[in-house]
């Protein structure tokens, strides 16, 4: 499938207005559409929130620092190309920076270099280098890096970037299969666990008395979460929030383990880019019991549902109050 994609291009403009004609030029030349202030053109909107809109817009964005740290936001120290750098950080647009690296044509910016500016450039240097970015000296090597950078960005990051209307059904069958992919990985989750419980249940004992009480408020010693476990019967249960999750825990007592074996849907209450809730499903148990201690052992599914989830956690836990 031919997929256009749109990238911002961010970097200040009078000192690097030819680099920045060469690199839509670059952009063009590699099938996509380059996106720069430039084309913005007189809007009522204020320019901070139509610049947002346009990052918003696109699938990425490349950030040049050349000798110049740029014109400051109106009553705040921030450049607009370091607010652009920051807010495709925040909204998860893949991005890539191209650094100028002294000993070129260049020199610093002598209007800035005795100012504060300075300062803050080489900062938003550092910034920049850490995550993905590539070294510049002249025009020719950046519109060569960029040629070379691109396409690799590409390829790492599925974006929707824009397809022909007669070719969206591949598109879609793409999205749908991966889709399909998460609720196997979801029933494959549940049937592990219907599994597990149907053969304990097979080899339980009737008699009871055995099952450990965890009825009653937990606090886990490692950090401030708090339970609160509800046990009637060998089965257990358990809703609370920590941080930005949400938790729903169920599981069956095992007598031939001496452990609870439970299930956790854990769900965030802050969504992703896409507006989407974010849902975790983990196995875990809860061993050692004693009248006021206990340990958990947790670790999420390694199913399809969270394929980039790679979690474990060991804990222990005080029983704070009893319940009736």
């Amino acid at each position: 499938m031919s997929k256009k994609y749109q990238v911002f291009v961010s970097s200040t403009y009078d000192d690097l207005k030819s680099e920045r004609a060469k690199v839509y030029e670059a952009i063009l030349g590699l099938g996509h559409i380059p996106v720069g202030m430039e084309y913005f053109g007189s809007r009522s909107t204020k320019s901070i929130d139509l610049i947002k809109l346009f990052i918003d817009e696109c699938d990425f964005q490349i950030t040049i620092i050349g000798t110049r740290y740029g014109s400051p936001i109106p009553r705040r120290k921030l450049s607009y190309t370091e607010m652009e750098y920051d807010y495709a950080e925040k909204i998860g647009v893949p991005q890539i920076g191209f650094i100028f690296k002294p000993g070129g044509r260049y020199t610093v910016d002598q209007a800035e270099a005795m100012t504060e500016n300075a300062r803050r450039l080489e900062a938003f240097r550092k910034k920049v280098s850490k995550s993905q970015c590539a070294f510049w000296e002249n025009s020719a090597e950046l519109v060569e890096a960029v040629q070379l950078s691109l396409p690799k960005e590409f390829l790492a990051n599925d974006r929707p970037g824009w397809v022909r209307g007669d070719q969206t059904d591949d598109y879609l069958s793409r999205q749908l299969r991966q889709a399909k992919d998460e609720l196997e990985g979801v029933r494959e989750a549940f049937r592990r666990a219907r599994l597990n419980v149907n053969e304990e249940n097979r080899r339980r004992s009737e008699d009871r008395s055995a099952v450990p009480d965890l009825n009653g408020v937990w606090r886990c010693q490692e950090k401030s979460t708090t339970s609160e476990i509800f046990a009637y019967a060998g089965i257990i249960a358990s809703w609370f929030e920590t941080g930005t999750h949400q938790h729903l825990m169920t599981g069956q007592y095992l007598p031939s383990s001496k452990e609870f074996q439970y299930q956790v849907w854990r769900r965030s209450r802050e969504r992703d880019a896409s507006g989407a809730d974010r849902i975790t499903i983990m196995f875990g148990r809860i061993y050692d019991i004693r009248d006021d201690f206990c340990r958990s052992h947790v670790f999420a599914s390694d199913g399809k549902a969270d394929l980039e989830h790679d979690y474990q956690e060991h804990l222990t836990w005080r029983r704070v109050s009893r319940g009736n």
